[in-house]
């Protein structure tokens, strides 16, 4: 079975057309004879490597070397161009000046095919074969070889190269595990599981290597396992709060539905991070605006905005033309609580890309948090001018309709908003809350039960499900049995206000209200712990409905629709 690559400990696909060409893999252990390897050099018409070459650098014969092709990189940055035309004209001179020079064609070839491969050039190929052929005992040239193979998905000659570089680099963890992770999009569970460990055993406390490792347990089926390499990796970098969203899976899977919803409830963005020189010396190759955006992205989704402002300045400074680098600098700079100079860059993006929806689409939302809502729905309406069944275009000016108190208006905008992306929670809780304000709470149980068909484990829908069931009039879809049923199932999970005050109004709804009363006290006493002043009004509210013996009347209080 075939898998998508992970790249940088990030899943996702590489490209369809790159997965349907993956070849099986070679089972095996981790260390096997080096004959994999030299069969791969003779697929790339190289000389076979032989490991006992006392000299590290092979003597030159430029006709058994492959030709290097130019590359089209006419649509590429001018720094760009100049930089590969630069690496190219090096390898041209190398070649006629001192053919016979080993090391001078190692350089020209290993420099040029570390930037091809940067920018994920086809041609990196032959030059990294010419540097492997030139110096076959330097561990680099089958890594950055194994990179451009998994990236086409030639596994098998991925996993070749791997295996390679592990033999040259024995104690460089991070080889080994580009190795697991070649063998796992394989699907060759044994294999990746061996190549894990082995780095694990080379560096016991690499967070990157405990959760490959609950990646390999979970697919083959063996929870605990999982669980436990889950847990390691979390303690080892907290800041990787995605993990909390692999681990309620492992804990799903492992039959605890309860740590499962607490661990869900938890989950984030932040993905494990692997520390790869050899990867990271390829992107400090990279030049221009645009490799800039990318720096810049990747320190974003790491929650280091001061970086990620760094990057997308020399961005724009590179290249003052560069939209995408405005953009993701307002945005950033919207995070660090800089909101005129956030709005400063947005403008400038919507100027140098009128036709950009996601130019449009940020402003809209900055401003509508911002408190300037008739430019923020101006800037939304230009963003669904441009792309009518944008889901996010559509949440944004859906929330705006709503924080203005025109509940029915947005109603049609969170329809739109879930038909395009019907697995964001959030678009099916606030639909909710909008519906039970137009006074349509059947309608607001009906759209989160369909939405807890698809996504049964999250707690937001579950809460919004159990304040609804609880507090809707009689004949319009109340349900206190059940209702209490997902509060009690929640606050098992994990506590908080919001889930003593939705247990509080599931037990009001029942008719317990000794319980209930309980319940909101617990709540207020952590409102006002952690000074929440908001919430200790509405809670104190419906506390004294409960000491009345009377249940509450509203699953959210007023607050909530302006927020």
């Amino acid at each position: 079975m075939s898998r998508t690559p992970r790249v940088e400990g990030v899943d996702g696909p590489a490209s369809a057309a790159a997965a349907s060409r993956r070849s099986s893999p070679v089972a095996a252990a981790l260390l096997r004879p080096t004959a994999l390897w030299r069969g791969l050099v003779a697929l790339l018409a190289l000389a076979t490597l032989s490991a006992c070459r006392p000299d590290p650098i092979a003597t030159a014969d430029p006709t058994a070397l492959r030709p290097v092709p130019r590359t089209d990189i006419e649509a590429m940055e001018p720094a760009v161009r100049a930089q590969i035309e630069a690496a190219f004209a090096a390898l041209d001179r190398a070649l006629a000046e001192r053919p016979s020079d080993a090391q001078r064609l190692l350089e020209a070839n290993g420099t040029l095919g570390q930037i091809l491969l940067a920018y994920d050039l086809p041609s990196a190929e032959p030059a990294l074969a010419n540097a492997a052929e030139l110096a076959p005992e330097d561990p680099r040239w089958p890594y950055y070889l194994g990179r451009l193979f998994r990236l086409a998905g030639r596994t098998a000659e991925a996993e070749a190269a791997f295996l390679r570089a592990a033999e040259l680099a024995p104690d460089d963890p991070v080889m080994p595990l580009r190795l697991a992770q070649v063998r796992l999009d394989a699907g060759d569970l044994t294999g990746a599981a061996e190549a894990a460990e082995a780095a694990v055993r080379l560096s016991p406390d690499l967070a990157f290597g405990h959760y490959l490792l609950g990646q390999i347990a979970a697919e083959d089926g063996r929870a605990e396992a999982a669980i436990k390499h889950y847990q390691r990796a979390l303690e080892l970098e907290p800041a990787a709060d995605r993990l909390h969203y692999l681990l309620a899976q492992a804990y799903r899977q492992a039959g605890e539905a309860e740590l499962a919803d607490a661990e869900m409830a938890r989950r984030g963005d932040i993905g494990v991070r692997l520390a790869d020189p050899l990867a990271q010396a390829l992107d400090r190759l990279k030049q221009g605006a645009n490799a800039q955006v990318v720096r810049g992205n990747a320190m974003l989704a790491e929650g280091q905005l001061e970086a990620a402002r760094a990057a997308f300045e020399a961005a724009a400074l590179d290249d003052p033309s560069n939209a995408q680098a405005r953009i993701n600098l307002g945005v950033t700079l919207f995070q660090l609580g800089q909101h005129e100079a956030a709005l400063a860059e947005l403008d400038r993006a919507v100027e140098l890309a009128p036709d950009d929806i996601e130019a449009w689409r940020a402003q809209g939302v900055i401003l509508a948090q911002t408190g300037d809502p008739a430019r923020a729905e101006a800037s939304l309406k230009r963003a669904l001018a441009l792309a009518p069944r944008d889901a996010r275009a559509n949440l944004g000016m859906a929330d705006l309709l709503r924080r203005d108190g025109r509940c029915e208006a947005a109603l049609a905008y969170y329809d739109a908003a879930i038909a395009a992306e019907p697995t964001t929670a959030l678009s099916h809780v606030l639909r909710a809350m909008c519906r039970v304000r137009a006074s349509r709470p059947a309608e607001a149980v009906a759209g989160l039960e369909e939405a807890r068909e698809i996504l049964p484990d999250d707690p937001d829908l579950r809460d919004a499900l159990a304040r609804v069931l609880a507090t809707a009039p009689a004949g319009e879809g109340r349900d206190a049995r059940r209702a209490l049923a997902l509060a009690e199932q929640a606050a098992q999970a994990r506590g908080g206000i919001d889930v003593s005050e939705t247990l509080a109004m599931a037990q009001a709804a029942a008719g317990r209200f000794d319980e209930a009363r309980a319940s909101q006290r617990e709540a207020l006493a952590l409102a006002e712990a952690q000074g929440r002043e908001d919430w200790r009004a509405a809670l104190a509210a419906n506390l004294a409905r409960y000491e009345a013996d009377q249940p509450a009347l509203a699953p959210w209080p007023d607050f909530i629709y302006l927020r």
